[in-house]
């Protein structure tokens, strides 16, 4: 949905593939537990040409650091419109698991954790 009809004038926010340290704590996204942005900018790239394909550019010039609050929580919602940028996972068990280890490390760690995105092209190099 929101890569036809942006919130952003911008376009729609992508999350840079990159690690993020301390850059997320425990939180809620629309009332659901998450992992929120909280402790550091995040680089986005946008995209705004309205054809549904996610636009990797791949290029620095088009990253833009900032606090967009690209929040990481599941993919659960009554249609597509479940997130403008944040991460989901598609499987809410999975979530609950990253929930669940991100608890017992905040006991001893500290409430900010860091989130490294990989893309998938990435993983053969």
């Amino acid at each position: 949905h929101y890569l036809e009809d942006p919130i952003n004038p911008a376009g729609t926010a992508i999350l840079v593939p990159g690690q993020y340290r301390g850059a997320y704590k425990l939180g809620k996204h629309r009332g659901r537990p998450a992992l929120v942005q909280h402790g550091a900018p995040v680089k986005v790239w946008r995209d705004n040409n309205l054809d549904q394909i996610l636009d990797w550019r791949g290029s620095n010039e088009h990253e833009t650091p900032g606090w967009y609050g690209i929040n990481i929580h599941d993919a659960t919602g009554p249609d597509d419109r479940v997130s403008a940028g944040c991460q989901v996972f598609a499987d809410k068990h999975d979530l609950e698991r990253l929930l669940d280890l991100a608890q017992a490390s905040e006991q001893h760690y500290g409430e900010r954790f860091t989130y490294t995105l990989i893309a998938a092209g990435h993983l053969d190099d």
